[in-house]
């Protein structure tokens, strides 16, 4: 997690070098909510898996439910 702040300034950079040149940078994001908790740079489009994570460990069970979904802000619900 101490890396976050580094990754998401490359990201900002990237993204706005890339707009340059007519291009967009898309992240694709786990649905943790470390990962949600402050603000994102604008200018990347963010993808936040949304999925039931099941296997021969355990039973289904969502990985990010309803309650979890509802939580997210606003921007990232919208695709802001």
């Amino acid at each position: 997690m101490e890396d976050w702040p580094k990754l998401l300034q490359f990201a900002h950079e990237l993204s706005t070098t890339l707009a340059t040149q007519g291009k967009k940078l898309r992240l694709v994001m786990e649905p943790k909510q470390k990962y949600l908790q402050g603000d994102l740079p604008v200018g990347p489009q963010y993808v936040v898996m949304a999925y039931n994570l099941h296997g021969s460990h355990n039973g289904p069970g969502a990985k990010a439910d309803d309650v979890f979904c509802g939580n997210w802000p606003n921007g990232a619900r919208t695709g802001r």
